[in-house]
């Protein structure tokens, strides 16, 4: 009888144990959940699946994984002003492991919308043109800042601030070109939300959509039902994967 009660003491202690062992990971699920930032990149790549009995709800979490087709259907038989915010797709898409292709988007762009104007907007270093001369030779036009060197608290540091230079170049757009659709290409949450309430302001009768690549769209772009039309999430049609460098055969010569 004394086996037999040290045994179910042992069990009961064991499976206590595992409840608080569960209980604290579920909490440290919670907190370390990858959270969406102002300028709109989502942080953090390991993603804990709870337990059942320990179930996390996430209703405004945004799809991180990529789709075979972007659906681009808000945008057909439209007038079309793209403007892309090239830094953001680019990192987008490489935390995806992938490459974001400008020609893919306006080809299929073009294949859905009446009239198509593309924008974007880059930076680069001074006296550097090539990422300019790419998207030129593909159809887009090009704004492009200089990456500028600033000294600050922790020394000198590189920094570029496009958003400014985006919004006045969207507010040019919107006073001197006749379209029905401005596609914000950016995750940005702060600026796509800025952009809408002008576009809001002084031609309420455009529609704003977003595109942005999985996993680096702010939560605001699809909460802001008010201020947007649609929103759009990049599949993998308008990507390319990065190819792994493979490491050449070296011989060995002997002397």
């Amino acid at each position: 009888m004394r086996r037999k009660g040290h045994a179910e003491a042992v069990v009961n202690h064991r499976l206590r144990n595992a409840s608080k062992l569960r209980t604290n990971i579920t909490m440290n699920a919670v907190l370390n959940q990858p959270a969406f930032t102002s300028n709109g990149f989502a942080w953090g790549d390991a993603e804990y699946k709870a337990p059942s009995l320990f179930k996390i709800h996430h209703p405004f979490r945004a799809r991180r994984s990529l789709c075979r087709e972007t659906d681009l259907s808000p945008l057909r038989g439209a007038s079309v002003v793209v403007i892309a915010d090239d830094e953001n797709l680019r990192i987008g898409a490489l935390k995806q492991r992938h490459r974001f292709s400008y020609r893919f988007l306006l080809e299929s762009v073009a294949t859905v919308a009446k009239t198509v104007t593309a924008l974007a907007v880059i930076t680069a270093p001074p006296e550097d043109n090539g990422r300019k001369h790419y998207l030129e030779a593909r159809g887009w036009e090009t704004l492009v800042l200089p990456r500028e060197s600033r000294l600050g608290a922790n020394g000198p540091q590189t920094k570029t601030n496009v958003d400014t230079d985006l919004g006045i170049e969207t507010g040019y757009l919107l006073a001197s070109t006749r379209f029905d659709v401005l596609l914000v290409a950016s995750g940005d949450g702060d600026l796509c939300v800025s952009i809408a309430r002008a576009v809001a302001r002084h031609r309420p009768s455009v529609r704003v959509v977003t595109l942005a690549v999985p996993g680096s769209a702010s939560r605001e772009l699809s909460v802001r039902k008010e201020l947007f039309d649609g929103h759009i999430a990049v599949g993998s049609d308008l990507m390319r994967p990065i190819r792994q460098e493979r490491t050449p055969n070296l011989k060995v010569c002997h002397v």
